[in-house]
């Protein structure tokens, strides 16, 4: 399985910690919340694990097993399992963390595009490569309904399911995602942004592979 510097950057970027997104009824709850964001963001998973299991626990008696509040903190647990190789774990929650929020937000939601993107993630790193596009392309089409077709958030599943074509060296078929990313980032985020300067590499690394420089 090839899992590079740079994807586990983009991958743990996909997953930001907002204080609204989780709003407790109990301040344990909001400490344990910002403890494990904190952790995740200093890159410290393997403490945060435990941290976010009992924020999770907490979070199920608090808002119910159903709740949307639930899913960020069930999408939060399995980000870490799969930063830590724990797909087992991941895949498992990435799909609790899509049924929840299908469910209570619909299928358009961009929450439900980011599950659903995350799952499609595992999966590529495990090369079941069908499972994957699937789910990239449901969180494209969902994003596109929700922000339309020029909103820079679509940029990083574009990336993604760039990455899926790329790993079966299907460059034609990514090469135009690539390029897409590029532009929209270019234009929302301009010129000297990091995921234009990221997407530019990785769009140039791409160009290179078609051309039989690399």
């Amino acid at each position: 399985m090839r899992l590079g510097h740079l994807r586990l950057a983009a991958l743990a970027t996909i997953i930001t910690l907002t204080p609204d997104a989780a709003t407790a009824q109990s301040e344990e709850l909001m400490e344990l919340y910002a403890e494990a964001g904190s952790l995740y963001q200093q890159g410290d998973y393997q403490a945060a694990v435990p941290v976010a299991e009992k924020a999770l626990s907490m979070g199920e008696k608090e808002f119910g097993p159903d709740d949307h509040r639930t899913a960020v903190l069930v999408n939060h647990l399995a980000l870490l399992y799969h930063l830590q190789a724990r797909p087992e774990l991941a895949e498992k929650l990435y799909q609790r963390a899509l049924a929840i929020d299908e469910k209570v937000l619909g299928p358009d939601h961009p929450d439900v595009a980011l599950s659903a993107s995350n799952l499609g993630e595992l999966y590529r790193e495990q090369r079941r490569y069908q499972e994957a596009e699937a789910l990239f392309q449901r969180a494209l089409s969902a994003l596109e309904a929700t922000l339309g077709g020029d909103h820079p958030a679509l940029a990083e599943n574009l990336s993604r399911l760039a990455n899926l074509y790329e790993d079966q060296e299907l460059y034609s078929e990514a090469e135009p995602l690539l390029k897409r990313a590029v532009e929209l980032t270019g234009t929302a985020l301009g010129p000297n942004h990091p995921s234009l300067l990221h997407y530019r590499g990785r769009y140039r690394q791409l160009l290179d592979k078609m051309s039989g420089t690399e």
